[in-house]
């Protein structure tokens, strides 16, 4: 038992191999957190998507059912127009509802595209400044 006692132990592998192990499992960990989030935003763009091509095919489905629908003229109305002509029934709420949906809609695609630009600039640009 003495003996045991008096080894001398050299402990720089030990140690190496513990930081690199530390290291390792800090990487897999950043890694699989990464990997959540990444499956998060897949998921919530997946829905995103759906509900806007809902949305459109909600919008769609009401201009085939009422082909005199005309959403611009409805949503260039002033507050007090459009409650008024709600009020006295020459508007109907449905057409009302619809006609700022496919506002929305147009107003949505349009920023994801803004969106999407920026993104994509903002990628090239981070790919320039890798380059110096």
């Amino acid at each position: 038992m003495a003996e045991l006692l008096d080894m001398d132990i050299n402990w720089t592998p030990v140690i190496a191999a513990t930081v690199c192990g530390t290291g390792a499992l800090y990487l897999f960990l950043k890694w699989r957190n990464n990997q959540k989030i990444q499956k998060k935003i897949l998921n919530a763009r997946k829905r995103r998507d759906k509900s806007l091509q809902q949305a459109e095919q909600a919008v769609q489905q009401f201009k085939i059912q009422n082909p005199d629908f005309e959403s611009s003229s409805i949503v260039s109305l002033s507050l007090p127009e459009l409650t008024g002509k709600l009020k006295d029934g020459s508007l109907q709420p449905d057409a009302v509802l619809y006609a700022f949906m496919e506002k929305v809609l147009t107003a949505a695609i349009f920023c994801m595209w803004i969106m999407y630009e920026i993104y994509e600039f903002m990628a090239s640009f981070r790919g320039l400044q890798s380059m110096f």
